[in-house]
């Protein structure tokens, strides 16, 4: 588990320091501009290959994606609009929850794949 949230964290501080890459980034991809086949193949992003280690059938490893994706840049845009302000509980609990709930859902993804 050490090893998700040490890429949890720095995906989390990549965006918090490289704002203008992230943005060109999640840009890029909502656009799906010409030649960004060159950038990525969506085959060897850090979260594929972070997923790769479960064992989990191809479908599940797309929708996991999906998810870890959605975890990671629903928090990014909340917490840059300042949504979060409402509460003074700590941003880095709630990332820490929001990890653990995913963590916990791969591996009965990954268990329920077994029991098959």
């Amino acid at each position: 588990m050490r090893q998700y949230a040490l890429f949890f964290y720095a995906y989390l501080e990549y965006a918090h320091t490289r704002t203008n890459m992230y943005d060109f980034i999640m840009y890029v991809r909502m656009h799906e501009c010409v030649g960004i086949d060159k950038f990525s193949d969506g085959k060897s992003t850090p979260m594929i290959k972070a997923l790769a280690s479960y064992e989990i059938n191809k479908s599940e490893l797309v929708h996991c994606h999906r998810l870890l994706r959605c975890i990671l840049h629903g928090f990014i845009t909340q917490e840059r609009i300042v949504f979060f302000q409402y509460s003074s509980d700590s941003l880095n609990e709630s990332y820490k929850v929001a990890l653990n709930c995913f963590l916990d859902d791969i591996h009965k993804v990954e268990k329920r794949g077994r029991e098959k």
